[in-house]
């Protein structure tokens, strides 16, 4: 079976708390049931991110995690794709690569420099069944 292409456009990173981006794979790697079927566990390859900060007289720093938990409970330490990199103002940061994310993982992110969520992602990919 050939991938999806798949492209979600301008979700907020909270400001506040680490927490999942938009519900991102939550809900497009949920399995439907189907009657006869036994489907294999969907996947996503992460192929393009970008963070843009839509403040335009301050930079922000955005960090990336990916974790099994869907809260802000998981190893801050283990940064995903982007670790604490700053965005300047009225700019973006743009990231190239395959990043694989199972149905059970999670995409979190988190931007810290100021007290509103004025930082966003946009993310293109594929979706594929193991």
């Amino acid at each position: 079976m050939q991938n999806k292409i798949f492209n979600y456009q301008q979700m907020p990173i909270s400001s506040s708390v680490l927490a999942t981006i938009g519900g991102i794979l939550l809900n497009v790697l949920s399995t439907p049931a189907f009657v006869g079927l036994a489907a294999a566990a969907p996947y996503a390859l992460l192929k393009h991110i970008r963070v843009n900060n839509l403040l335009t007289t301050m930079a922000v720093t955005v960090s990336l995690f990916k974790s099994t938990i869907a809260t802000g409970v998981a190893l801050t330490t283990q940064s995903f794709i982007l670790s604490s990199v700053s965005v300047p103002a009225a700019s973006y940061v743009d990231w190239y690569g395959q990043a694989r994310l199972e149905s059970t993982d999670y995409l979190l992110g988190q931007s810290w420099g100021t007290t509103t969520s004025v930082t966003n992602i946009e993310i293109d990919g594929e979706l594929g069944i193991a």
